[in-house]
């Protein structure tokens, strides 16, 4: 039998282990061990209640507040329910605007507290449903705090104990502390006076004027000094 050359038998070899071991490895000793990856901890989201809070209780967050999670459909369960699509809520018969729209009317339908949340017409918050998913929550007054305690009226000293971490963006009329969670953001605006007028009262100035929160993909925005707010008829 004719010998191969010893460079060409180096190759022969190191093709024949190619084919055996497609990695391009050679095997190991036997017995030898080999490391398993390890997955990494995911956070653990904060569950959503099985009930309804009472009015008393709501409290809002970057998540959402009470059944209400940023990205999830408004549950119709009446066990967990804190919204109703009324198609009425728009009508003329109920908001009183003489703007002619029929019930049913995508004009006239709005999502709104279920009553427990409110009195009468207006409640403490409005949302904003988009696609069919919750996309935004607006505090109206001082009733309804955040989790750490903000409520519309407390002192920009209160806010910044309470999210010492908070990113701020200065607009013309408020500072907005800006806090990020994991659905979504909460945005609370301490009004600042500017220096060409005297827009804000002067026990307004250094206050939370307006407290908002989104789902995770909008960018802060100011309410001050616009209609821009949750909840609202299209009039």
């Amino acid at each position: 039998m004719r010998r191969l050359p010893a460079s060409l038998l180096a190759i022969t070899l190191a093709v024949t282990l190619s084919a055996c071991f497609p990695g391009g490895g050679t095997p190991g000793p036997t017995g030898s061990s080999t490391s398993t990856p390890t997955e990494e901890a995911t956070p653990t989201p904060t569950p959503t209640p099985e009930t309804a809070p009472a009015r008393a209780d709501l409290a809002l967050s970057p998540e959402g507040m009470g059944t209400l999670v940023f990205g999830v459909a408004p549950s119709v369960d009446p066990a967990t329910q804190m919204l109703v699509n009324d198609p009425e809520y728009c009508t003329d018969a109920n908001a009183g605007f003489g703007t002619g729209f029929a019930a049913g009317s995508p004009e006239a339908t709005l999502w709104v507290p279920i009553p427990a949340y409110r009195d009468g017409l207006y409640g403490d918050f409005g949302v904003w449903v988009e696609a069919g998913v919750l996309d935004r929550i607006d505090l109206y007054d001082g009733t309804i705090p955040t989790t750490a305690g903000i409520r519309i009226g407390d002192s920009r000293a209160s806010v910044v104990a309470a999210y010492s971490s908070a990113t701020i963006v200065a607009e013309y009329l408020t500072d907005i502390y800006v806090i990020t969670g994991s659905a979504g953001s909460l945005q609370i605006e301490v009004a600042r006076q500017p220096t060409d007028m005297a827009y804000w009262d002067g026990s307004e100035v250094e206050t939370v004027r307006y407290i908002h929160a989104v789902q995770t993909g909008h960018p802060p925005f100011t309410v001050a000094a616009s209609e821009n707010i949750a909840g609202s008829c299209p009039f």
